[in-house]
């Protein structure tokens, strides 16, 4: 039998979470490479960090006390322990997302447009609050003031890079945002309106 399968299993840290941890761990490590790759190129990354299960410390490390993934899917056992391990994997990726687009900026013989957006908030007790995520842009050469706009949801993102670099001549979407529950996926809830930070 294969000795890395059996150290995994002998582990306390479930493969599971620990295969979890790995895979973000090479692709956190493999970003910054990407510039030395030949041009042009679209890259799509998805990070799943600090998106459950908890694995990581805020200095990168592995988190192994298991009330961080032995709740149901893996997530942390109550509200504390996914406080905690939410804050340490915003810490940990905030960081090394920082520093890999600091050698993506100067690797790169042409400036690299970047979008950084999260795919949901957290809700702490309450569902709209999935709507509030992180939507950054790097758009060199560009006047902001005039192709972004404090509203702009991911919707238009591609149009505005699109229109900006590739005279695309694309009309922006209306930048409504829809919810809906786990249970009824295809029910969707309009709450633009029902949020007024939406509108900010």
């Amino acid at each position: 039998m294969n000795p890395a399968l059996i150290k995994n299993f002998l582990s306390p840290v479930s493969a599971p979470v620990l295969d979890h941890y790995n895979i973000q761990t090479w692709i956190i490590g493999e970003l910054p490479k990407l510039a030395s790759f030949p041009s042009p190129k679209f890259v799509f990354v998805h990070v799943e960090v600090p998106h459950p299960p908890m694995v990581f410390n805020a200095d990168g490390s592995m988190l192994t006390d298991p009330g961080f993934t032995d709740g149901g899917y893996i997530q942390p056992l109550n509200m504390d322990y996914y406080k905690t391990g939410y804050i340490d994997q915003i810490k940990f990726v905030d960081s090394r997302i920082l520093q890999d687009i600091k050698e993506i900026l100067v690797n790169s013989k042409t400036p690299p447009v970047i979008i950084i957006q999260g795919d949901h908030g957290e809700p702490w007790g309450i569902n709209f609050d999935r709507m509030t995520i992180l939507n950054a842009y790097y758009l060199p050469g560009i006047d902001y003031s005039k192709a972004l706009y404090p509203s702009i949801t991911p919707v238009n993102s591609f149009r505005v890079v699109f229109d900006q670099y590739f005279h695309g001549n694309l009309p922006l979407l209306p930048d409504k945002s829809y919810f809906s529950q786990r249970g009824t996926l295809w029910s969707f809830n309009y709450i633009t309106e029902k949020m007024p930070e939406c509108k900010k």
